[in-house]
């Protein structure tokens, strides 16, 4: 995958919670808007995190088994 469709696949990303938080805040108010969003971003850097853990993990396991 290339950087320019990691950051097309983020933008995309950031354009979904933006329109997801408007259309909270447009109907619930803005405290629910608020916990949606923050909500939303905290399990997408829980994903990330994980994501980085899991190949940094990989590329360890291969080194061990190299030797």
């Amino acid at each position: 995958m290339t950087r320019l469709m990691r950051v097309l696949i983020d933008a995309a990303l950031l354009l979904g919670l933006c329109l997801i938080g408007a259309g909270a805040y447009f109907t619930y108010g803005l405290g629910p808007a608020l916990l949606l969003v923050g909500g939303l971003l905290m399990g997408l850097a829980l994903v990330a995190v994980l994501v980085i853990l899991k190949r940094w993990g990989d590329r360890h396991a291969r080194d061990v088994a190299r030797g």
